[in-house]
């Protein structure tokens, strides 16, 4: 018996516009060191970033041609999925949908990170400081535009209260804005233009329904896309900031009755990807994770447990 590697050949990398050094040249990297040659086709959004990878890989030394960056919108990363012996795309799922079926036409490879609506649970046992400290991170690194960034938060109802009030008051003291120097705020600004529409359209949308915000809830005025961390509360799943991908530094929090309830809840969602528990009892954590339920997801991606 023995393992025989072949590389595959070309490999498409679609990359998207948040996170673009390590979401696309992350991904080329292992290709490359596999003996593949890469075509990084970028976000149209964020361009310059892959053609600096270019640069770096003349300056390496590497081969010729070996790896390639293309540039351009939807059509150039159709022309891509066309032609390529296996394609890694980043991004919604929509699009996601589309290059799976021509993959499958064609019968190439292809893997796949889609967009999620990662859940978080917070059990009565929870350190409640912890659980602050991992939801605020989870929430609002990179602004919460990360397809692994906390979208909705599930607390035990004996926890709810103690757990709300920090949280509240840990959110009124992050800073945004534009940055006067190296980490003077701790949330940017948003990358994607119409995301910033989709935010408040999300919270606007949990307002009408009855949600209340008790910190943010609005763009910042004046110039560059600015959007104050928000924390929405009295939420429920008719609103779109419970079922849709926001993509932004928001956080809608629920009281549920139990850890069951929260299950179900967390896999009310057509998203897979992430899902985070936050408890003291590991055992009990895990069985969230391994038992029926959080795996169990409709979602058309996949759980990744974060036991905390």
């Amino acid at each position: 018996m023995y393992t025989r590697r072949v590389p595959l050949g070309v490999v498409g990398v679609i990359g998207p516009w948040n996170n673009p050094l390590l979401n696309s040249f992350g991904d080329a990297i292992p290709a490359l060191a596999a003996g593949n040659a890469v075509v990084l086709k970028p976000s149209e959004h964020t361009p310059l970033t892959a053609l600096l990878m270019e640069q770096m890989a003349r300056e390496c030394g590497w081969p010729k041609d070996v790896f390639q960056v293309v540039t351009g919108a939807g059509a150039t990363g159709q022309a891509l999925a066309e032609t390529a012996d296996f394609v890694m795309f980043t991004g919604s799922t929509k699009t996601g949908r589309l290059v799976a079926a021509r993959a499958g036409e064609r019968l190439i490879p292809c893997s796949l990170e889609l967009g999620g609506k990662d859940a978080l649970i917070v059990l009565a046992d929870a350190s409640l400081e912890r659980a602050v400290n991992v939801t605020i991170q989870g929430a609002l690194s990179n602004g919460g535009q990360m397809c692994t960034s906390v979208e909705r938060v599930y607390v035990e109802e004996p926890v709810y209260d103690a757990y709300l009030d920090l949280l509240r008051e840990r959110f009124q003291q992050v800073t945004s804005g534009k940055p006067t120097g190296l980490g003077s705020v701790d949330v940017a600004a948003m990358t994607f233009p119409p995301q910033v529409a989709t935010v408040e359209d999300h919270v606007n949308d949990a307002v009408s329904k009855g949600a209340r915000v008790l910190v943010g809830g609005h763009a910042a005025p004046g110039p560059g896309r600015f959007f104050a961390p928000t924390l929405l509360v009295d939420v429920d799943h008719s609103m779109k900031c419970m079922r849709e991908e926001t993509f932004g530094p928001t956080l809608p929090v629920m009281k549920v009755a139990d850890a069951e309830e929260a299950v179900r809840l967390v896999n009310d969602s057509s998203y897979g990807l992430q899902a985070s528990v936050i408890g003291s009892n590991i055992r009990l954590a895990v069985t969230l994770f391994s038992g029926p339920g959080m795996l169990a997801s409709s979602g058309p991606s996949w759980w990744v447990a974060r036991v905390h």
